[in-house]
């Protein structure tokens, strides 16, 4: 083998110009096939920095949204069912703006509420400190908040004494409690959150003078689950269409019934892979189908290079060489090409 690849060498070596062509074009249709993949398969990625196993995300569907958010009271009601099937968290719906006063200055950082337990469930790995508990976000609790490990970076220089300090948010002062891990940068791709608040303190603070609390036509939370082991999808389902039923004949909505879904949690959010799906499709068939006419092309450049040696490999016959040798002999050269052609494409994917 050590001979076959030395020879294989010397004659990709001995043709630059075939050599660069074939490497080249197989190593643009790789890459470019790689990104195209990526692309398609991100919409189908975790949460980075969490666990996704038996992670779910839930939703309230209608015929004229496919996807909704939870209003806080039917999250409430979800809330109680926490136990044997699932257990319940959520995040707000988008992100908010807060002023941030420090010693000299003020500035503007955004942030995204959570219920109670979000780290924990979501198995979030910390820098220090902890995560919210459900005491954090019960009326009363003392007002606390959890860092982005980004922000606490750039804005604390990664001090660990930051944990119990005090930061003001639009004047309103909370204690840091905890630093995310760097892998995590919140709940979905959409928005990149520098700290968090408990759902509780979000609606004192921020919806103090809505009816947040009591509207149930009005989406402002999504509500991600984890299954029990052993619980399939299907059963956890059937339970939140049994929910459904049940809050719709005690507190029905005026102009349509509720209808929970759950699908697993991905970093894209589902109404967006839905959205784009058909834009995936035709990205990840042209993908491969560039791929398929780069190895066309250099299967062609291949053979007819291989065209010109009939007379090398007739000596090499001639004088002892079995069909498997040559064979063989060919195949390093075809594997070699393709290595090169592949560590090129790693680099321009």
């Amino acid at each position: 083998m050590r001979q076959d690849q030395k020879e294989a060498l010397r004659r990709l070596t001995a043709r630059p110009g075939f050599t660069l062509l074939a490497a080249g074009t197989l190593a643009l249709g790789l890459s470019t096939s790689a990104a195209g993949f990526t692309y398609g398969t991100a919409y189908a990625r975790s949460c980075p920095g969490t666990s996704a196993n038996d992670l779910h995300q839930g939703g309230f569907a209608t015929e004229e949204t496919p996807w909704g958010s939870l209003s806080y009271p039917d999250f409430q009601d979800l809330l109680s069912q926490d136990g044997e099937l699932f257990s319940v968290t959520a995040v707000g719906q988008g992100s908010f703006a807060a002023s941030v006063r420090h010693e000299d200055m003020a500035e503007v950082a955004f942030g995204q509420a959570v219920a109670g337990r979000f780290f924990s469930l979501l198995e979030v790995d910390m820098s220090i400190g902890r995560g919210f508990s459900a005491e954090d976000d019960r009326a009363g609790a003392p007002p606390t908040t959890v860092l982005a490990h980004t922000y606490w970076v750039s804005r604390y220089e990664s001090d660990p004494g930051v944990l119990g300090q005090t930061i003001l948010l639009n004047n309103e002062p909370y204690t840091i409690v905890g630093v995310a891990g760097p892998e995590f940068a919140g709940a979905s791709a959409a928005y990149r959150p520098q700290f968090w608040l408990p759902f509780e303190q979000f609606l004192r603070v921020y919806r103090a003078r809505t009816d947040t609390r009591e509207n149930r036509a009005s989406g402002s939370l999504i509500p991600i689950l984890r299954l029990s082991e052993g619980v399939s999808t299907a059963r956890a389902s059937d339970a939140l269409e049994g929910l459904a039923s049940s809050l719709d004949s005690q507190v029905p909505l005026s102009q349509r019934t509720r209808r929970f879904i759950l699908e697993p949690a991905t970093w894209i959010s589902p109404e967006t892979r839905d959205a784009e799906a058909s834009t995936t499709r035709i990205m990840m068939a042209a993908a491969g189908f560039l791929l398929l006419l780069a190895c066309a092309n250099v299967a062609n450049l291949v053979l007819s290079a291989g065209a010109r040696r009939h007379r090398e490999m007739a000596v090499r016959s001639a004088i002892g060489a079995s069909k498997w040798r040559l064979v063989r002999q060919l195949l390093t050269e075809s594997l070699l090409l393709s290595s090169l052609a592949g560590g090129v494409a790693l680099l321009l994917a």
